[in-house]
């Protein structure tokens, strides 16, 4: 009787102990099908998160300033330009193409205002003059005398500089400006501009 009471006692702890066996192995597959995070997700995600950072304290202005040595006049030249936040449409090569308005000051040349396609397209503003249409934010808009450029380059157009004054003070005041401008065989178009927190003397 007492040996069977012990063989009755080894098969449950067998039974027992076979049991808390197949629960670990049960559990370690479990814990080995979990993948661990991939470092370059992680990488992106805290990027993600820096740049939505980054933007939510990003000064709201889109000019961009530069300064350009001029050793014969022992001066500098300055330039502010802003990016247009839209493009021209070109039929002809059938593609589009934004544009800058820009500001330059030369100790030769003084105040000039522009604004130029970056790529090709024609404006239709040769030297003998034309005149460019603007808005600035929702004021009325303003027809200015313009030109093109003195060795024939036919994707810029400046402001009169009898004009370029005026230009200057419209800009900055404004937050938003829209110049009409005239293309070969794809007529009017509108340029669109973020003009806010112009810094310029």
């Amino acid at each position: 009787m007492k040996l069977t009471n012990a063989l009755f006692s080894c098969v449950i702890f067998l039974l027992l102990l076979g049991g808390l066996g197949y629960a670990l192995l049960k559990l370690q597959k479990l814990e080995g099908g979990r993948k661990a995070p991939n470092p370059q997700s992680v990488i992106a995600a805290s990027n993600q998160g820096a740049g939505s950072v980054a933007l939510s304290h990003k000064v709201a202005s889109s000019w961009r300033y530069n300064e350009i040595p001029d050793p014969l006049y022992g001066a500098k030249i300055a330039i502010a330009c802003v990016r247009s936040t839209n493009d021209v449409q070109l039929t002809f090569a059938n593609h589009t193409v934004p544009a800058e308005l820009c500001l330059r000051r030369a100790r030769q040349f003084g105040l000039d205002a522009y604004v130029q396609l970056q790529g090709n397209g024609d404006i239709l503003c040769g030297i003998e003059g034309c005149s460019v249409h603007a808005r600035f934010d929702k004021g009325r808009i303003r027809s200015f005398p313009a030109s093109g450029a003195a060795d024939h380059s036919t994707n810029i157009v400046f402001i009169n500089r009898t004009h370029a004054k005026s230009f200057l003070a419209a800009l900055k005041k404004s937050s938003f400006t829209i110049v009409e401008i005239s293309l070969y065989k794809n007529g009017e178009q509108e340029l669109a501009f973020n003009t806010a927190n112009l810094i310029w003397k």
